[in-house]
């Protein structure tokens, strides 16, 4: 099982290349995999003020996620409450779980890949590749 704290590593640096959008916005990392956010999540802006955004609201709505394209991930911390990623440019994404839904998914590609997904409540389902590979957990072969 993949730890949190190295699929957090393996983010540091890599670009935000688009965003999709259709039920949900999805974040599309270069090369690395994606953030799909399902539930209502924050964007902080560079003046540090807070937008709510939902993402089957309005697609006006939507706007200021495309700030992140083309920004690299400064920071992210993921935990069973959500995540919070900052982008080069200062910029801010903070999600949260969902008492009824599945808030956010992380996809990583490749070999040393992992999946993500915040479950209904407080708990997150773990996925990644085996423990010959780098993002393993040693406690659990």
């Amino acid at each position: 099982m993949a730890k949190l704290a190295d699929i957090q590593r393996s983010l540091t640096g890599v670009l935000i290349s688009k965003i999709e959008v259709d039920f949900r916005v999805t974040l599309v990392f270069l090369d690395h995999g994606s953030l799909a956010l399902s539930c209502p999540f924050e964007i902080r802006l560079k003046d540090r003020s807070a937008l709510t955004i939902d993402p089957e609201g309005p697609k006006t709505d939507l706007l200021p996620v495309l700030e992140f394209v083309n920004e690299s991930i400064q920071e992210i911390m993921i935990n069973h409450q959500g995540i919070l990623l900052t982008a080069s440019n200062g910029m801010k994404i903070r999600t949260y779980s969902d008492p009824d839904y599945e808030s956010w998914k992380l996809s990583l590609n490749g070999p040393e890949g992992a999946l993500v997904i915040a479950l209904p409540g407080k708990d997150l389902a773990i996925w990644g590749p085996s423990p010959s590979q780098k993002l393993t957990d040693t406690k659990h072969p």
